[in-house]
C-alpha cells in the first residue's frame, strides 16, 4: 500500500492487487453497503493517519475509486468537514445517494466508483500526445476533446467513457472528476471533437 499527502485534506492510495486480497476488496463490485467494505476502508484510514498523519475520524469523506489494469486500484480521500468535526453538507457535485455509506463510527464516507475519466491539458500537443498513447494502449471507448477558454489561459480537456489507464492521463495532464467536468464543458468549453476524440486527435 502506497500513501501519498497531497495536502491537510486530500490523501492518494495506491492498493496492489496484493492489498485488495488482503482488504478483501474488488473494484468490479465494491458494496457501498458492506460491513466488509467500511471495515476494509477504515483500516486503510487509520494506516494512513499513523503514516501521514491524514486524520478523517471525525470527518466526512469522499472517495475516488480508480480501478487499475492489474487488479490493484487508486482512491483520493478528500476530507469535507471542518477541523472542528461539523459535518459538511455536499453539494451537487459529490452527492449520489446510491454512493453513499453511513458509519457506525464518527465519520461519514461518500464513495465513488469513477465511470470514465477525465483530465486537463495546459497545451493542445500534451493532449494529442495523449490521445496517441490511449490509442496505442488499446482504449476503444467514446472519447470528447474541448477547448476551455473561460481562464486567462486556455486549457485542453478530454473526456473518456470507457476504462484507461489513468496513468497515461497523469504523464501528459491533471486528472479531473469526469462526472462535474462534463457539465462545465457543456456550458464554458468550445468543442473540438466529439465521440472519437482519441481517434482523430492522435494523428494530428
Amino acid at each position: 500500500m502506497d500513501l501519498i499527502l497531497i495536502s491537510e485534506s486530500k490523501l492518494k492510495v495506491t492498493l496492489t492487487p496484493e492489498d485488495m486480497k488482503a482488504l478483501q476488496l474488488s473494484c468490479d463490485d465494491i458494496d457501498y453497503d458492506s460491513t466488509g467494505t467500511r471495515r476494509a476502508f477504515w483500516s486503510i484510514l487509520d494506516e494512513a493517519k499513523q503514516k501521514t498523519g491524514f486524520d478523517a475520524a471525525r470527518s466526512r469523506v469522499f472517495i475516488q475509486v480508480y480501478p487499475s489494469k492489474d487488479g490493484g486500484c487508486e482512491l483520493y480521500v478528500t476530507k469535507l468537514s471542518s477541523e472542528a468535526g461539523g459535518p459538511v453538507k455536499l453539494t451537487d457535485r459529490f452527492s449520489d445517494s446510491s454512493d453513499k455509506v453511513t458509519l457506525d463510527r464518527a465519520g461519514e464516507f461518500d464513495l465513488k466508483k469513477m465511470r470514465g475519466s477525465a483530465a486537463e491539458f495546459e497545451t493542445l500537443s500534451q493532449l494529442t500526445n495523449c490521445c496517441r498513447r490511449l490509442h496505442a494502449d488499446g482504449y476503444i471507448g467514446k472519447s470528447y476533446a474541448y477547448c476551455d477558454r473561460s481562464f486567462s489561459k486556455t486549457r485542453y480537456i478530454l473526456i473518456l467513457d470507457g476504462i484507461a489507464d489513468i496513468d497515461i492521463l497523469r504523464e501528459y495532464g491533471n486528472l479531473l472528476d469526469p462526472d462535474t467536468i462534463h457539465i462545465w464543458v457543456l456550458e464554458h468549453c468550445d468543442e473540438i471533437r466529439m465521440t472519437d476524440a482519441v481517434e482523430t486527435l492522435r494523428g494530428l
